[in-house]
């Protein structure tokens, strides 16, 4: 299965943006490596120190509606009354929305800035001279400063020659002691001149924020699904539900903002159940089959109320389900695949059945050592970095010959591994294999890989098309959706249950996790039967980082709806 100097500038800006109305939106400064792509500003407080960065709340507006007027706070990295210039970057050009200037503290703000293009924030802190103290006290003070700097470099010279004229051993030493403490001394003299300068006149380096994403769209919207019950997130296995449910979707999204369900019944509308939005926008409801719905959002002082399309819930068939019940699997569904050690991504795993178990309820995924193998195994990667690595024996157990389905909604609940070094997938294969420039032949759709908490609580999921084209050469369609991460609370995917599904239509794949939509695609879809994989692999790229050969992503269930 196929995966996936310069020393900080002269200020920190980090940047807020504040709609009107009750939202209140702020920004901190922290350390960080790099989560969601929203980004970070890279800066510094002095050329010394090291790069800093900004994150983003997570309660930011990525999404505003077009000619909102918004008030944009920042901070510099040095407290100085500075020029700061806001632009907006899109992909081909750049466009000046403001012009101010820093208090003394370095913050600065502008407000009733209209945002009318998706594009990225930027604040931007010009070259500046800024004049300070030019008293004569002030004057007398860098003079004396340059004259003791003049000292503490003739002291070097001097020091420096007596190292060269030294001939005994001892002699050396003491002449090398004296010239260490004579170059210490002039860098003390070199920073005191230079803050008697910088007293009486700072010059600061250009430096700006990293952008911050802002997408702009012309009003409020909302989608509705009714769907089969792949919405049951929760801490523990639990059985699988058998009702139906309703998925609304509200751009712009705004986290807490009111949800109010109304199902109709004879003839009139009757609320029936609230939620709030989560990050994403969602909002998903269980409710019974047969019946019809509607969503309503609350009116805020930011945006007016809206009301969602008409959705009438249906009883679905079930085709497949396994609940994972007794200490074995079903020989009659399942087959652990047997797989040697490949090459590239492969060259130090095999696939096997002796990494898996099932009990409780549960199909626990896991991979271990091979005890076979004495050896290492090398791995050069992209770098031409060789490391050298354990050989390992991963899961993979399909319904291969045994049950394949073509089009329907495939949904498994899982509680997915937080170690690093290897990832979890739910995925499908045709029965004949891929064939080389037909897509409709047979695909493989990625439902769901997740490659361990890298990223903290906000890591991400994958899903992927893998298409075979006429030339041989493999096309991987998808990748690694940020906004699932905002569709499952504060905590880590790898913290709960949730249902991973994709719905396979002749038309298109839609990829959901607890009901909600994160990736959809139209394009070289499969037209022919497939059978389901579970696994837990070990591509060689990630077995360098592995944190915790123990873990294992749990299975809960597995069913297919039609």
């Amino acid at each position: 299965m196929s995966n996936q100097k310069r020393r900080g500038l002269a200020a920190l800006i980090t940047l807020s943006v504040l709609t009107g109305g009750a939202l209140s939106v702020t920004t901190s400064s922290s350390a960080s490596s790099g989560g969601d792509d929203r980004g970070a500003a890279v800066a510094a407080a002095s050329p010394a120190a090291a790069p800093a960065r900004f994150a983003l709340d997570p309660v930011v507006p990525d999404t505003v509606i077009r000619n909102t007027q918004v008030r944009v706070m920042g901070r510099l990295g040095e407290k100085s009354a500075r020029k700061v210039v806001l632009e907006i970057r899109t992909s081909s050009k750049r466009r000046v929305l403001a012009k101010g200037k820093s208090k003394k503290n370095g913050t600065f703000a502008f407000s009733k800035v209209k945002l009318t293009e998706t594009g990225q924030l930027v604040a931007v802190s010009p070259k500046q001279t800024v004049k300070g103290d030019t008293s004569k006290a002030a004057k007398r003070a860098l003079a004396k400063a340059k004259a003791k700097q003049k000292a503490a470099a003739k002291k070097v010279r001097q020091t420096k020659a007596a190292v060269k004229k030294a001939r005994s051993k001892k002699a050396k030493i003491k002449a090398q002691k004296a010239h260490k403490a004579a170059v210490k001394a002039l860098n003390r003299a070199k920073k005191a001149t230079q803050k008697a300068k910088d007293r009486i006149r700072k010059v600061y380096k250009r430096s700006e924020s990293n952008p911050v994403p802002v997408a702009v769209v012309a009003g409020q919207s909302s989608t509705a699904a009714a769907l089969p019950p792949v919405a049951q997130a929760g801490a523990t296995p639990a059985a699988p539900r058998t009702d139906a449910v309703v998925s609304f979707k509200f751009v712009p999204a705004r986290a807490g903002r009111t949800v109010r369900l109304e199902e109709l019944v004879n003839g009139s509308w009757s609320q029936v159940a609230t939620q709030g939005q989560d990050r994403s926008g969602h909002a998903v409801f269980s409710v019974p089959a047969g019946r019809t719905y509607r969503a309503r959002t609350d009116r805020t002082t930011e945006l007016a109320q809206v009301v969602s399309s008409v959705v009438t819930t249906k009883s679905y068939t079930l085709d497949f389900s396994d609940t994972f019940d007794g200490s074995a699997l079903d020989p009659s569904t399942w087959v652990a695949q047997q797989r040697p050690v490949g090459t590239g991504m492969r060259s130090c795993a095999r696939t096997d059945g002796s990494s898996y178990s099932v009990g409780g309820g549960v199909l626990r995924l896991g991979v271990s050592y091979d005890p076979t193998r004495s050896d290492a195994c090398s791995y050069v990667d992209g770098k031409g970095q060789t490391h050298l690595l354990p050989y390992m024996r991963n899961t993979q157990i399909a319904t291969e010959r045994n049950y394949t389905y073509q089009y329907g909604t495939l949904a498994a609940r899982v509680k997915v591994q937080s170690a690093v070094g290897m990832h979890s997938a739910v995925w499908s294969q045709p029965l004949q294999g891929t064939v080389p420039g037909d897509p409709a032949r047979g695909i493989e759709a990625d439902v769901m890989e997740y490659f361990g908490d890298s990223l903290g609580a906000d890591t991400p999921v994958a899903s992927f098309q893998h298409v075979l084209r006429a030339d041989g050469t493999l096309e991987k369609i998808g990748g690694t959706f940020p906004e699932s991460a905002k569709m499952k609370g504060t905590e880590a995917f790898s913290a709960n249950y949730h249902v991973f599904s994709l719905e396979w239509t002749p038309t298109a794949y839609v990829f959901r996790v607890d009901g909600r939509e994160y990736h959809r695609s139209t394009r070289d879809i499969s037209h022919t039967p497939q059978y389901l994989l579970l696994s837990n692999l070990t591509s060689s790229y990630e077995l360098v980082n592995l944190t915790d050969v123990d873990d294992v992503a749990s299975v809960d269930w597995v069913q297919v709806w039609k």
